[in-house]
């Protein structure tokens, strides 16, 4: 299980969730498709992953530029 939690600008946790992936899986989406709450949200995605796995975040914006985001760890 990969534990995911939602935080405001302000820091306050607004959503918390968890999700399987098998060994070598991988998924691909937009926060707001797999978590609606987030849509129209700024804040951070907390994502805990406790084994060997990488985790990639795009931000995209509509007029076509995107760029990657900052992956931080604790």
């Amino acid at each position: 299980m990969i534990p995911v939690a939602f935080y405001d600008g302000n820091g306050t946790r607004f959503h918390l969730d968890q999700f399987t992936l098998a060994p070598l899986q991988h998924e691909a989406y937009a926060l707001a498709e797999k978590w609606p709450l987030t849509r129209d949200r700024a804040g951070t995605a907390v994502f805990q992953i406790s084994w060997g796995a990488a985790v990639l975040g795009l931000r995209f914006n509509p007029t076509g530029p995107f760029t990657s985001t900052h992956v931080l760890s604790r």
